[in-house]
């Protein structure tokens, strides 16, 4: 399977062919017992801080206040990166 890299997703229909591929590979890898890369797990990001993100933009600037930047791929997809792991997401 040709595998596709986080870089390479910048639009919808990637992202899901990004984590269909990502999932496929996981469970192969799992059967054989021998896991190249970690599991993706989900996460809930919870506000505490009472602001909530009606744009975009508003959502970038909750996660820039955390250290995080996202980079649009379109109105509410985002490509996101952390200072210290690189992309993540």
């Amino acid at each position: 399977m040709t595998e596709m890299r986080l870089q390479q997703v910048r639009d919808r229909h990637q992202m899901i062919r990004f984590f269909d591929g990502y999932a496929v590979e996981r469970m192969e890898e799992l059967d054989q017992r021998k896991l190249k890369r970690p599991l993706a797990k989900t996460y809930l990001l919870e506000l505490l801080d009472g602001q909530k993100a009606r744009t975009p933009q508003e959502l970038q600037a909750i996660f820039g206040r955390r250290g995080v930047l996202l980079q649009p791929l379109d109105e509410w997809l985002f490509l996101v990166t952390d200072s210290q792991n690189g992309e993540i997401g």
